[in-house]
């Protein structure tokens, strides 16, 4: 949906790209954070209000392999034949 109404009224605003992926999402408040995709479709970066940005490495079905923090933070996902993760490395 392009206009959300939350129970408590406030009203969250969302657009789209001609793929359907959700590019911004904005709040009552006026706070937009922004979601960028791969030519796949596949979320690479979120980046908030604030500018922090988190960036995200996904597999060819689109599932995150590496997820990076605004503080360069890295965690790390090793998945099976099947997607599921069968290792997680936190950042240190």
């Amino acid at each position: 949906p392009v206009k959300v109404v939350r129970t408590d009224g406030t009203v969250v605003r969302q657009t789209y790209d001609e793929r359907g992926n959700r590019t911004s999402m904005t709040t009552s408040s006026g706070q937009t954070t922004r979601f960028a995709h791969n030519e796949a479709g596949h979320l690479t970066s979120v980046t908030d209000p604030l500018g922090h940005t988190t960036t995200v490495v996904c597999d060819r079905a689109g599932l995150p392999l590496q997820i990076t923090d605004p503080l360069g933070a890295v965690t790390r996902y090793e998945r099976d034949t099947f997607g599921r993760p069968v290792a997680i490395t936190d950042p240190t």
